[in-house]
């Protein structure tokens, strides 16, 4: 790697030991072990050690033994026994107010590999030349599983073209891709990750952009 690519190898393959707040010297110090052993009544975190699991307890314990989490579980407009908030629009007392502009992040449905090359074309693709439109194609999901499913060994030439009405959309894809085509797989990976599917940017991550 050299000194201008960004290091983001624990975005990449982050530890998973949930002790973040563990202490060192009187400062916080997370740990960065592997973890090899998950939390055995809410299976919702994993630790690397005993020691670990038992020094993060005060924190995890909130969320163990939530509520929300037994199977006798019922939610507070059932106790109280009212009509939940979000309920029909008509219905006396919902005023909701939305905020911001409607978008659509992410997909409703599963990514689908529109050629299916193995079922349809099978060895008659390997030299083909492939002209793909996706038009109002939303995310990438659909483009990156087909693109993933060419044949081992294609060597004809594929090109896509992706549009889509929402500007926010369009340029998000279109930053996932220089991504792509800018950093190597192991940087570009962590970035589009991150692109696709977080509400933040970790600093590394925006200094790389």
């Amino acid at each position: 790697m050299s000194s201008s690519t960004p290091d983001l190898s624990e975005f990449l393959d982050p530890p998973l030991c949930a002790n973040t707040d563990r202490m060192v010297d009187s400062e916080i110090s997370p740990c960065k072990e592997k973890a090899t052993m998950v939390c055995s009544k809410c299976f919702l975190v994993q630790y690397c050690c005993k020691a670990c699991q038992v020094t993060d307890w005060k924190r995890h314990k909130p969320i163990c033994t939530s509520e929300h989490l037994k199977e006798t579980y019922l939610p507070r407009y059932v106790k109280e026994c009212r009509i939940p908030f979000g309920g029909p629009p008509d219905q006396p007392g919902f005023d909701i107010t939305s905020f911001g502009s409607l978008q659509y992040l992410w997909g409703n449905m599963p990514a689908l590999d529109i050629l299916n090359a193995d079922k349809n074309e099978g060895k008659d693709i390997m030299k083909r030349d492939i002209n793909l439109l996706f038009a109002a194609s939303g995310d990438m999901r659909n483009v990156v599983k087909t693109v993933v499913g060419l044949p081992k060994g294609y060597a004809g030439n594929c090109v896509v073209v992706m549009n889509d009405w929402n500007f926010t959309i369009t340029a998000r894809n279109a930053m996932m891709l220089l991504a792509a085509m800018h950093f190597e797989p192991e940087t570009a990976v962590p970035i589009i990750m991150h692109l696709w599917y977080s509400v933040l940017l970790p600093l590394p991550i925006i200094k790389a952009l």
